[in-house]
């Protein structure tokens, strides 16, 4: 959600909360919003206690939008680059992360079993951690398969492209027949 966005919600909640206040006057019959309210709350009695619910409502939702919008959270976009984990004194290099998943992809098309796999690469502290969601064919050990998986992908990207691997999550999406 853009700056703006946010802004606009949150005037248009205190909008809301304001309205809710000038309600809650009212149905106490304070002269807050002049004497057209005031000929409402002056009617039958259950007027000022619909006031008074619908105020009240109206200042409870708009705490809840402002809260809502105080505590949103925006993801964080997927790393473009990876940084290679060279020798001391060597320059350093940064893959792209459709090149760490090219190699992922060359890696996991040796293994026996697997159909065309999709990936999710994302940086941590002890290195990079892969989700590679692959298709079985059907009548195979699913897990010498997946564990076949995570050392070749491991080997190819340790080795290939010098990456640290903190770990390799393996998600069967399918179990296909050939």
């Amino acid at each position: 959600m853009r700056v703006v966005d946010r802004i606009i919600i949150i005037l248009l909640s205190l909008f809301v909360a304001i309205i809710g206040c000038g309600l809650i006057f009212c149905a106490f019959n304070q002269q807050v919003l002049g004497q057209v309210v005031q000929a409402i709350v002056n009617g039958p009695s259950y007027y000022g206690w619909f006031l008074l619910v619908v105020g009240a409502v109206l200042i409870i939702l708009a705490a809840i939008i402002i809260v809502g919008i105080a505590l949103h959270r925006q993801k964080l976009p997927a790393p473009k680059t990876i940084a290679a984990n060279l020798e001391e004194g060597k320059s350093s290099v940064e893959l792209s992360v459709n090149a760490v998943d090219s190699i992922i992809k060359r890696a996991a098309a040796g293994v026996t079993g697997i159909g065309e796999v999709k990936n999710e690469i994302r940086n941590s502290s002890e290195g990079i951690v892969v989700q590679v969601k692959a298709p079985l064919i059907a009548q195979v050990n699913i897990p010498e398969v997946s564990s076949n998986l995570q050392s070749v992908v491991r080997q190819q990207l340790e080795t290939m492209a010098g990456l640290k691997v903190a770990d390799i999550q393996v998600l069967i999406t399918d179990v296909a027949q050939k």
